[in-house]
């Protein structure tokens, strides 16, 4: 990642309250500061002393979404349809609990898209577990065009630069940057990670912003393009004092979680 990147992080321990913690992303050496604690300290030593978590991520199941006109799921401000999951993606969202049976999570984190809610909400009710809305989780926007008819590979150039190449700056139509998707998405997992910190969590979220924020965090976009995530198949994202890590699934997996 060229330049500097600062963020804020808010992160909810269960017997405290929050905290504020900003990361100055510079270059490969990023330092963590923590107000109200003098000086700074390296993400690296943050990780060993704050950080063990483990994130099973997921792409939401199957939805409704196709090349729509304004007659279908748009709203009167002209915002972008919100599509429902599709019988088979109900299935998709069982299958995807069954398999996660027997996980004790301390929430399943999900984005405002109702694909995302209705996925999450199945697997929790399976785990007998609450949702968590998190906004940042959501899919990489294309301002305007995510309220127009949508064209195959319309974005794919863009993507791949920010994926394969780190051309961060470069917009999605008219809508976000690189940057800014992998800025909310890295806050976001960086936030779910420390609130879980020590036990196991689970995110549903959108292929291309989960793309660009395990990238970004993993350092490994060329090794992943290609590899668009299937809906619903859960694999396992890890932060430790070695940095994050993560088991990329592939279309003829139904899962890429360890054997236990």
């Amino acid at each position: 990642m060229q330049g500097s990147l600062s963020f804020a992080i808010r992160t909810k321990r269960w017997s405290k309250s929050y905290y504020r913690f900003m990361i100055l992303l510079v270059g490969l050496q990023p330092t963590l500061m923590i107000p109200g604690i003098s000086g700074s300290v390296s993400i690296r030593e943050w990780r060993s002393h704050w950080m063990d978590a483990q994130i099973i991520c997921l792409r939401h199941a199957e939805d409704e979404r196709r090349i729509w006109d304004s007659s279908h799921g748009t709203v009167g401000n002209g915002a972008p349809p919100d599509p429902p999951l599709t019988p088979q993606g109900y299935r998709q969202a069982k299958v995807a609990a069954h398999l996660l049976l027997g996980k004790v999570p301390q929430k399943v984190f999900v984005s405002e898209a109702l694909r995302s809610r209705q996925t999450g909400a199945i697997i929790a009710s399976y785990l007998g577990v609450q949702i968590e809305v998190v906004p940042a989780l959501a899919e990489a926007s294309m301002g305007r065009g995510d309220r127009e008819p949508r064209k195959p590979g319309v974005a794919a150039d863009v993507l791949r630069q920010w994926i394969v190449y780190g051309h961060l700056s470069d917009h999605l139509m008219d809508g976000e940057t690189g940057h800014a998707v992998a800025l909310r998405m890295t806050s976001a997992l960086y936030t779910i990670a420390a609130q879980c910190c020590g036990s196991l969590a689970i995110v549903v979220g959108h292929v291309a912003s989960l793309t660009v924020g395990i990238s970004t965090l993993c350092r490994n976009g060329p090794a992943l393009w290609g590899k668009p995530l299937p809906h619903a198949t859960p694999f396992l994202l890890t932060v430790n004092s070695e940095g994050w890590q993560v088991r990329w699934p592939d279309a003829s997996q139904q899962s890429v979680l360890p054997c236990e």
